[in-house]
């Protein structure tokens, strides 16, 4: 049986200052994952930043990642403020990840309805694809 490929987004909040518990409280969800700086991995290395983090793939069981994306982009437009403060508060970065395991031969290419309606949603937010 083939295992379906994997496709998430996450949108992360990191700082070596990050209380997840702070940032939590100040945006009013809990995460999907949470550490902060000093706890342990599961290869048991210290973790050197903390991090607040929603994935798509809790909430979305759609296989295409656009669905994913616009879920997080419809997360940031709603908590835009919120999440602007819990950056400053902890000099935190915030980031857009996506993860897809796919074949060499597929692509996406994203809804410009995604990111392009809505520009005042990335306002204040650094903007890199890498």
């Amino acid at each position: 049986m083939k295992k379906d490929p994997i496709r998430s987004c996450s949108l992360e909040i990191g700082s070596r200052n990050l209380d997840p518990d702070n940032v939590s409280k100040l945006i009013g969800v809990e995460p999907d994952h949470r550490f902060s700086r000093g706890e342990l991995s599961c290869k048991g290395k210290k973790r050197i930043k903390g991090l607040w983090a929603v994935d798509s793939d809790r909430h979305v069981s759609s296989l295409d990642i656009c669905d994913h994306l616009a879920y997080i982009v419809q997360f940031l437009e709603l908590h835009k403020s919120k999440i602007l403060d819990a950056k400053r508060n902890a000099c935190a970065s915030v980031s857009i990840r996506v993860f897809w395991d796919f074949e060499s031969t597929l692509s996406f290419s994203l809804d410009s309805k995604i990111l392009g309606m809505h520009p005042e949603v990335i306002d204040g937010f650094d903007i890199s694809i890498t």
